[in-house]
């Protein structure tokens, strides 16, 4: 498992802060445990922040196995895969438990991070959860 530096965790706060002041007049979207917030395929445009409960990404074989991606809480931002610009979604995000989000269009995410000067440190955090998801897929 990859460590969480100081700097990162300097990131996900200052991540956390201003994506909460972005959605400070958002509505929140509930989503009962074990309903997807979003399937494989689905054409979807938005980042996901959750204010509280949890999601788990998976991946699903031709087989119909189950690849665990990862596990996301509150405060924790996940479908920016959507900001590639690639359309359809690879993964499945499913509620592990009553899960209150915050939709957040790729536009007005960019917009934010460029706002709030977290560029740099996004495209570490990603960096980052993508080398544990595939040292997992190792495992």
């Amino acid at each position: 498992m990859i460590q969480q530096t100081p700097q990162a965790e300097r990131f996900k706060k200052q991540m956390r802060d201003s994506l909460q002041h972005e959605t400070l007049n958002s509505r929140a979207v509930t989503i009962a445990r074990h309903a997807n917030v979003y399937t494989c395929g689905d054409q979807d445009e938005m980042v996901y922040f959750i204010e509280t409960g949890q999601i788990k990404l998976l991946l699903l074989s031709p087989e119909g196995k189950e690849c665990l991606l990862a596990i996301h809480s509150a405060g924790d931002i996940f479908g920016e895969l959507c900001l590639s610009g690639i359309g359809a979604r690879h993964e499945t995000a499913v509620a592990m438990k009553e899960t209150k989000l915050k939709q957040i269009p790729c536009a007005q995410f960019f917009a934010r991070l460029s706002r709030d000067l977290l560029s740099e440190g996004f495209v570490h955090d990603l960096a980052v959860r993508i080398t544990g998801q595939q040292q997992s897929s190792l495992d």
